[in-house]
């Protein structure tokens, strides 16, 4: 046998081509192919009929026995003489009673006796063996039973001994290459049906009744691969976590970013706390400093000039955020209004060319701050003399003030330079609001002590060092339970980068399902579809066969036939075109020798195809049962005649058994050359 069936040829071909597929998936779908795919083997290659005897088996009342001596006969005589059922009883040695009542195989018992007997003598690969199979009767109208009984012994038995013990039917039908198929869905007598071919139905083979037996038996054994695919995509269904892990992410990281968002919030509150009390916490040890010192005075003028270092430090802190807030403003503004940019250069410039305010003093030379500027811009007053400035020249300043931003080098806009800007703006702007809150908070703290330090009258400092001390207690609390708020909320963003990962995971495990099942979907197409194309590769070959055969019919319906075609689908049923009309398999005449004629052709091309086949059925038997049956007319009586006398020709290796009546169109002189004529009367 190959190494691989032959339809594998044509699905790794179409896997190859599949520009969907990685090549990853390619090796894998062909090997899944091969796992899956079941190529029939049979333990024997040759089975053979060498002599049969039965008793009580439907009309045949006394025991018949017929010696085939392994080779081609045909048994003959009167009509009604139990030919028909003796074969019925070779079928029944075989695989006892069918499952359903289709096969004609019912009162089986002779109504004069209670049981009945088959024995056969076989020959299965040069080895004989004894097939004995048996059936009881249970009275009138009662059950059936030893048909499952068999009784398979090697060497060819005269003497009964069924009753001892019998053999597992599974194993006698191995014996005839029957177990197999049986597994796979097909019972034994539609195997049969290829072999037997019954006069009482002619039709029971053709056309689409056997189409995947007929794939069997050509090795076109893809069913098992598409059932085990659909198995797969059933396994690749996906979980309700799976399906909701898109939705369920998309929830997540919109939570995320809130408490994200919640954190920042809560962080700056909690920065604003500390800050407020270390500012009380200041002021509280100042006053206890100064309430318990030796020297009030010089305690209080201490604190004073640590007051006024740090109001210095805090207002060149404010000056320099304030200059970074105005150029993130100024950059915002150029990235909005860059549009606007080759228009207004021109205007800013002569703006700027009527006045500005110079960036040095022009009396002591140093460098006019922004305090100085805003002076002018929001309070109306000369950054030099701090006089009232005329309405002219405020005007003047403050179109030049607008004209910086107006007539910088333009940008392109981008949304997140933008965004980013704003961002750090307002940042610089919540640190400008920390800033002002310490300088109020210190040159009030200085006017006090400046205050006190003029009246030298500390009387409120023990009220106000109690006022600090509730402060700095409230201030505390404030802080710790912000503290506890930024750890859970911490605790919550963790919760929800763990479920962001864990639906992250499961998204890309649905995408994965989803992939694999997308490819396991095609892959059944690129199955079912090589199927196809091996199937029309048989058909074609089949057609050769047929045609071939077409010269045996010379007088009858067949003799002017010139072309035989199968038709489009998964069924083989075909056409015979002739000269006088076209013959369809689908639609026969069951009624005349059409349907004789069709059955006789499909079955003798099957056999001399599959006998050519390098996996062909053990069964090495074409058994036809009255060929003249149907009312056969004088010129296909003649052609049927024909056909079978070079049947052994025809099918060399095959053991044909033919049974007929007497009649007028049976000529036993046409059959003498290649058969042996035996009477059954």
């Amino acid at each position: 046998m190959p190494e691989h069936p032959a339809v594998y040829d044509h699905i790794a071909e179409s896997i190859d081509k599949e520009d969907k597929f990685s090549d990853q998936q390619k090796s894998d779908l062909k090997e899944f192919f091969l796992q899956h795919y079941e190529t029939l083997s049979y333990n024997e290659s040759d089975v053979r009929l060498g002599e049969f005897t039965t008793e009580h088996f439907r009309s045949i009342a006394n025991s018949r026995s017929v010696d085939f001596e392994n080779g081609n006969l045909v048994l003959h005589g009167a009509n009604s003489m139990g030919k028909t059922s003796f074969i019925k009883a070779i079928l029944f040695n075989i695989a006892g009673i069918p499952d359903s009542n289709d096969y004609g195989m019912t009162n089986l018992v002779h109504s004069d006796y209670s049981t009945l007997s088959t024995t056969g003598f076989w020959t299965i690969d040069d080895s004989e063996y004894t097939l004995e199979r048996n059936l009881r009767k249970s009275g009138p109208g009662g059950g059936l039973s030893g048909d499952d009984e068999p009784f398979l012994s090697e060497g060819h038995n005269t003497g009964s001994s069924i009753s001892a013990k019998y053999t597992s039917p599974s194993k006698v039908l191995e014996k005839f290459g029957l177990d197999e198929l049986n597994t796979l869905g097909h019972n034994p007598y539609e195997i049969l049906s290829l072999f037997f071919l019954m006069s009482e139905d002619f039709t029971r083979f053709l056309g689409s009744k056997n189409s995947d037996l007929i794939d069997l038996l050509f090795n076109i054994n893809t069913s098992t691969v598409v059932s085990a695919a659909n198995k797969r995509i059933e396994a690749l269904e996906l979980v309700p976590a799976e399906e909701k892990s898109v939705q369920r992410l998309r929830r997540y990281e919109n939570e995320l970013n809130k408490l994200i968002s919640e954190k920042g919030g809560v962080e700056s509150k909690h920065e604003n706390a500390l800050n407020e009390l270390k500012e009380s916490q200041e002021q509280l040890n100042s006053i206890k400093s100064t309430l318990s010192g030796s020297s009030e005075i010089e305690g209080l003028r201490s604190r004073r000039n640590e007051l006024k270092a740090k109001l210095a430090d805090l207002k060149s802190q404010l000056n320099e955020t304030q200059e970074s807030i105005s150029k993130k403003n100024r950059l915002i503004e150029r990235y909005e209004d860059t549009e606007l940019l080759d228009d207004l250069q021109g205007i800013g410039d002569e703006l700027r060319n009527f006045m500005t305010i110079p960036d040095h003093c022009p009396i002591c030379t140093n460098t006019v701050d922004n305090e100085q500027r805003e002076r002018l811009l929001h309070e109306q007053l000369c950054p030099l003399c701090a006089k009232e400035m005329p309405e002219k020249r405020y005007r003047k300043e403050i179109e030049n003030e607008k004209s910086e931003s107006i007539t910088e080098q333009g940008t392109d806009r981008y949304a997140d330079e933008v965004e980013s800007l704003r961002s750090e703006r307002d940042q610089l702007l919540s640190e400008k609001q920390q800033l002002e809150y310490r300088i109020g908070a210190t040159e009030k703290n200085l006017q006090e002590i400046e205050q006190r330090i003029e009246n030298n009258d500390f009387t409120d400092l023990a009220d106000e060092r109690d006022k600090l001390e509730r402060d700095v207690r409230e201030l505390r609390d404030q802080a710790v339970e912000l503290e506890v708020r930024k750890d859970s909320l911490q605790d919550e963003i963790e919760r929800a980068e763990y479920e962001i990962r864990a639906n992250e995971h499961l998204k890309d495990i649905a995408e994965s399902k989803e992939k694999s099942e997308k490819s396991f979907e095609r892959f059944k197409k690129i199955v079912k579809q090589a199927s196809k194309k091996r199937r029309n590769k048989i058909k074609e070959q089949l057609v050769d066969e047929m045609n071939s055969l077409l010269e045996c019919f010379e007088q009858g319906t067949l003799s002017d036939a010139y072309n035989i075609k199968f038709k489009t689908g998964s069924s083989y049923h075909y056409e015979i075109e002739t000269q006088n009309g076209t013959f369809d398999s689908s639609k026969p005449d069951e009624s005349s020798a059409e349907i004789n004629l069709h059955a006789i052709l499909l079955h003798t091309a099957i056999l001399r195809r599959l006998n050519k086949s390098v996996n062909p059925h053990p069964i090495h038997m074409f058994v036809i049962d009255s060929p003249y049956a149907n009312e056969v007319d004088r010129r296909n009586a003649y052609d049927i005649t024909n056909f079978l006398s070079k049947l052994p020709s025809l099918l060399p290796g095959y053991q044909i058994i033919i049974t007929s009546a007497d009649t007028e169109h049976f000529e036993q002189s046409q059959f003498e050359d290649n058969y042996q004529l035996a009477e059954f009367n």
